[in-house]
C-alpha cells in the first residue's frame, strides 16, 4: 500500500513538472538566490480561510 501511495505521489510530481515547464534562466537564479524563491497557499473551508501557509524554498543544495 505504501509503496504505490509513493509511485502515484512521484507520478503525480512529474507530471507536475511538465506542466509547470521552467526556463533554465529561471532555473539558475533559484539556485544562485537561495530563500527567495517563496510561496503562499490559502485553504478555505465554506469560504472561510482555515489557513495561510508562507514558504521559502532554497534550491542550492545547502541549508
Amino acid at each position: 500500500m505504501m509503496m504505490m501511495m509513493m509511485m502515484m505521489m512521484m507520478m503525480m510530481m512529474m507530471m507536475m513538472m511538465r506542466m509547470m515547464s521552467v526556463n533554465r534562466h529561471s532555473v539558475r537564479e533559484m539556485i544562485l538566490h537561495p530563500y527567495e524563491t517563496q510561496s503562499d497557499s490559502f485553504y478555505f473551508v465554506d469560504n472561510k480561510l482555515v489557513m495561510h501557509n508562507k514558504a521559502d524554498y532554497s534550491y542550492s543544495g545547502g541549508p
